[in-house]
């Protein structure tokens, strides 16, 4: 392994424990470095998104982003997007990841080009979609969904896009997946919304639209604004909110399942990465159900060491 494949995976172990022990331990070796690039990539968009950052610096950066794309690295642009987050306040992990910028470009480019082709497509459909929610309200359950494909569905599209040209799966399996992928990664991205609520909240920059994701008209039914959603007062109608959420995410779990299901027996890496993944929010998704800590905390909902060994357990037997 390289010195920039080392340290990707540094990168990567800092940025997502689950998605990261799932893609070391399981994922066969032929694809983990570039499921690991993916998810760095995905990754510094996500930051420019969550960033505390103007809407109209966002935008710049998403344009710069999607500049790297299709061209080698350019020294002085990577140099000028990464002053761009100078003055913005970043986790340690997040600041780590923008100013190795460079070094995961170095990565991206190594990347056989039919494997990257399909990736960029996604990248830059994404920011697209992150760039039009930073102004466009989430009103309903279906601006969410249509959401959460921007910023998760793609992801798994990405990655069964990784499986086929890697020829872990065939043509017909894909063909099964790919329609599928999409509700694995709402699945996981509703429940990152729920268990993260607070953390948004705290975070979140008000001049944009979506501080937390929430759909404007579920909390009208519920007779709540967003800041009164925290409020104690105001308990019943938030766990009503909370129950709400979780029913919807729940509903993409047959999906999941099903998607899982297409994998071929004999590629027990990518089946055991998948159950993983899909268990694991699964298990989150019922620690947040009539979860009042969930408004309280001011960091998302994680499970125990001893919660993720139950999940391993299951995943291993699923």
């Amino acid at each position: 392994m390289n010195t920039n494949s080392r340290k990707g995976w540094e990168l990567f172990s800092g940025l997502s424990r689950n998605f990261y022990h799932a893609s070391r331990m399981f994922l066969p070796g032929d694809i983990k470095d570039e499921n690991m690039i993916f998810y760095l990539m995905f990754k510094i968009a996500d930051t420019i998104e969550d960033s505390r950052m103007s809407i109209d610096n966002k935008k710049k950066c998403f344009d710069r982003f999607r500049h790297f794309l299709p061209y080698k690295k350019n020294d002085m642009l990577t140099s000028e997007f990464v002053k761009e987050f100078k003055d913005v306040p970043l986790a340690v992990n997040e600041r780590n990841l923008i100013d190795s910028t460079g070094i995961v470009l170095d990565f991206f480019y190594k990347i056989s080009y039919i494997t990257r082709l399909p990736l960029s497509e996604n990248i830059t459909r994404m920011t697209y979609g992150m760039e039009e929610y930073l102004e466009k309200r989430i009103r309903n359950f279906s601006d969410q969904d249509d959401y959460c494909h921007y910023v998760a569905g793609l992801v798994g599209r990405s990655l069964t896009d990784l499986y086929f040209i890697s020829s872990h799966i065939d043509k017909k399996q894909y063909k099964s997946m790919v329609s599928l992928a999409d509700g694995f990664g709402l699945l996981l991205q509703k429940v990152n919304i729920i268990r993260g609520i607070k953390e948004d909240y705290i975070k979140s920059n008000e001049n944009e639209a979506n501080r937390i994701y929430i759909p404007e008209e579920l909390l009208n039914e519920n007779g709540l604004s967003l800041d009164r959603l925290f409020v104690p007062q105001f308990r019943e109608e938030a766990l009503s909110v909370l129950e709400t959420l979780v029913k919807d995410a729940e509903k993409h779990a047959e999906k999941s399942f099903e998607y899982i299901a297409h994998i071929p027996g004999r590629e027990i890496g990518i089946r055991m990465f998948s159950n993983v993944m899909l268990l694991t929010s699964l298990a989150l998704l019922n620690k947040c159900r009539d979860n009042y800590e969930i408004f309280e905390r001011d960091e998302e909902i994680n499970l125990s060491k001893h919660e993720r060994l139950i999940v391993l357990l299951k995943s291993l037997y699923n």
